[in-house]
Formats: structure tokens, sequence, C-alpha cells
């Protein structure tokens, strides 16, 4: 059991198509045209400011801006971004239509996933850990995030920020993880 109990779920936009999700983290926010929480939306600075009282080393503001739209891409191309600050190593999990994940010990899948690279406590900060469909298969996807290690002694939970691209449309999700926890479901999105 977690020293810090996660809250309830609540009701969140997943896309800027409206669909809705529940989601499960005590600090979530979602960048997109029609995004928007349960709370009627946190800033950036909101945001911040929690992670700061909760004993995240690094801030959610810290981390590379949200981009405000993604590059043009072609309709059948997927890309998913973790994005982490240095005081810990995430790991990136997508889970595709046939439910086999692409991850650190799994790419290329079968369907195409490929990981960059493992991004670990010796790289660079801010980290980013991309998996890239091209072209993606249609179905339902899973993004999966998992602290196993710190890189600094004493880090508790980390905020981080997810990114999915799928083609000209982009959804972005912001939350904080404890140590050793997975959040298994960071965002669920499908490809026509």
């Amino acid at each position: 059991m977690s020293a810090h109990p996660r809250a309830a779920p609540r009701l969140v936009a997943d896309n800027s198509k409206g669909e809705r999700s529940m989601g499960t983290s005590r600090v979530r926010q979602i960048h997109s045209t029609r995004a928007f929480d349960a709370f009627g939306g946190w800033t950036p600075t909101a945001a911040w400011l929690i992670a700061l009282l909760a004993g995240c080393a690094t801030s959610i503001a810290e981390l590379p801006p949200p981009g405000a739209t993604p590059a043009p891409r072609p309709d059948r191309t997927v890309e998913i971004q973790l994005l982490f600050g240095a005081e810990a190593d995430l790991d990136l999990f997508v889970t595709d239509p046939d439910y086999e994940e692409v991850y650190f010990a799994n790419s290329p899948s079968r369907l195409g996933g490929e990981l960059d690279a493992d991004r670990r406590c010796e790289d660079p900060a801010p980290r980013t850990e991309t998996v890239r469909f091209d072209p993606a298969p249609a179905g339902r996807y899973r993004v999966t995030v998992d602290f196993p290690r710190r890189c600094q002694a004493g880090v508790e939970r980390v905020p981080y920020r997810v990114v999915v691209d799928v083609g000209s449309e982009r959804q972005e999700v912001e939350d904080v993880l404890d140590f050793g926890t997975t959040e298994h479901v960071v965002l669920e999105f499908d490809v026509p």
C-alpha cells in the first residue's frame, strides 16, 4: 500500500473529440482544444504549486512546455512521448490494439511500435521517451508510466507529462507518480 493513497476516480475529457474516461490521479491536467477536468481545469501554476506541496523534486513547470500544435504528420502516424526530470528513471509502456506492450524490453512490436530509447539516470534532463507507430494500426491504445528507480536520494514522487499525437490531433496529460508505483492507465485513445 502506498503512503499516499490515490484519490477516487474523477471524470476528465480524454481528447479533443470530447470523449470522456475515468482518471485516477490527484493532479491531472489534459491539454487539448476542448479538454477540462471535473473541477474546471488546472492551470500549470496550480499544478506546479500542488506538485511542490506534495514534495516533488521537479515541478511540472520545469518540464518542457506543452506544445501548441503538433507538427503535421500522416493520419496513420501515432507518437507517444513521456517527459520527466532528472530525479527519476520513469518508463513508458504503450499497449497496442493487439494487447502487446511496447517498452524498453519489447521494441519493436509485431504491429511496428518502436521505443526510441530507454532514458535512464545517466541521460541528461529533461528526459523524453518516445514510442512511434508509423503507420498505426486501427484500434485502442493504452499509455502506462512506471517509476521503478530514483536518480536522486529521497525522491518520493515526480511529475511527468505524456503527449500523444495522432495525425494532427494532440492530447497531453500532466500528473505526479509515487516511487515504486505504476499508473496503469495514464491515457487511452483510439486510432480510426
